[in-house]
């Protein structure tokens, strides 16, 4: 799951924007504080980001050498809200709407409506709210993370209810396995020391990783994270902030390291010029946000905002090479409009699936188009 900006989350944006600045009063302290007890800082990529490496111009089918679009289904029971998450497995397409449906739609690979998993209750099967899912494929099972973050709903491939897993702790905001193990994560840690939280088959705490300061537990309220993986390794990265670390089944390191110019990076002395909630929550438009990124055969893909502008960038870590292009730049030429494409899941390791908003779709009230895209190699 990764966090991620797309058109139809604007009219939540101001609000979450509010709690989430609170969390970059303390970044300087916290964007490297270690992430297990074994650093190996040695490993991390620092990509600056120079005015010398952007891109004039470039096209979409310099990042993406092929794609194939999928049409989600429109019906009565298939209508999908605010789109959370988008997972795909060689069969289905899941797809989370947390705000408006509150459930999980299932359709088949060529977009055809299959089901729609879940409902708002308080019986056996029945949640108060739904927050992130998982297709296990250990289990053979469909696992929806409810309520408070401490409930597990046990759901089959055909969604009938199998049981509940309650975990020890509460307000875990998001989960995906890394083989034999499970993540959880806190959106706010609540007083929690650890971020995250590695588990075991049977949902017993094996590893704690990030440790976060005493600031951060008073002011954290929301937090909105990054998360993409593939196989084993899994990267994460959070709000506003310009590392990315690496997660597997011994260790949470930092991996990579955005050189921003200090102007766009949100800091305590920055926040501090800023009298009030409403004139930060403005200003942070102009601040760093990765939106995406993946660990690509030869390459890191990502995606970032900065001073209201959208960027798709690549950096060669074999190569040291680095190269980034503003979205208003991109040309589309192979009917993808860049600004309109959010990247959800890594499928290979060069195939990513992104979700493909449509104006014209949505005013006719159509479900949006899934896009497979099959990245290039940039040796």
């Amino acid at each position: 799951m990764v966090g991620i900006n797309i058109a139809i989350y604007s009219h939540l944006y101001q609000n979450i924007m509010k709690y989430i600045y609170l969390f970059n009063l303390v970044a300087c302290v916290f964007i490297f504080f270690s992430c297990s007890e074994k650093q190996h800082y040695d490993a991390l990529h620092t990509i600056k980001i120079a005015k010398e490496k952007e891109l004039k111009q470039a096209f979409v089918s310099d990042f993406i050498a092929k794609v194939d679009f999928i049409e989600l289904e429109t019906s009565e029971n298939s209508i999908l809200g605010i789109v959370s998450k988008l997972y795909v497995t060689q069969n289905r397409i899941y797809v989370l709407d947390v705000l408006k449906a509150k459930a999980l739609f299932v359709f088949g690979k060529d977009g055809s409506f299959i089901k729609k998993i879940g409902r708002i209750g308080f019986g056996p099967g029945e949640y108060i709210g739904i927050i992130d899912f998982l297709v296990d494929k250990k289990s053979q099972q469909i696992l929806l993370l409810v309520d408070r973050g401490e409930r597990i709903m046990r759901m089959d491939y055909d969604g009938n209810y199998l049981g509940n897993i309650r975990l020890k702790q509460d307000f875990f905001a998001y989960m995906f396995s890394l083989e034999d193990s499970y993540v959880f994560g806190h959106r706010a840690t609540g007083g929690k020391k650890y971020l995250l939280h590695i588990m075991d088959e049977n949902f017993e705490e094996k590893q704690q990783h990030i440790t976060t300061p005493e600031e951060y537990h008073r002011l954290a309220r929301w937090k909105w994270v990054c998360y993409t993986g593939f196989q084993q390794n899994y990267l994460f990265s959070l709000p506003l902030f310009t590392t990315i670390f690496t997660i597997n089944r011994e260790d949470c390191i930092p991996k990579y390291e955005f050189d921003v110019d200090k102007a766009y990076k949100l800091t305590p002395e920055v926040a501090a010029m800023y009298d009030d909630e409403d004139a930060l929550v403005e200003k942070t438009w102009d601040f760093f946000d990765l939106t995406s990124f993946f660990d690509l055969r030869t390459c890191l893909f990502a995606t970032y905002s900065v001073s209201s502008n959208d960027y798709w960038c690549t950096y060669n870590f074999q190569s040291d090479d680095f190269r980034y292009v503003n979205c208003e730049n991109l040309k589309n030429d192979m009917q993808v409009t860049p600004k309109s494409l959010q990247f959800f899941q890594q499928l290979d390791e060069n195939t990513i699936v992104g979700l493909l908003t449509d104006s014209n779709r949505e005013e006719e009230e159509l479900n949006p188009m899934i896009a497979i895209c099959k990245m290039k190699d940039t040796n």
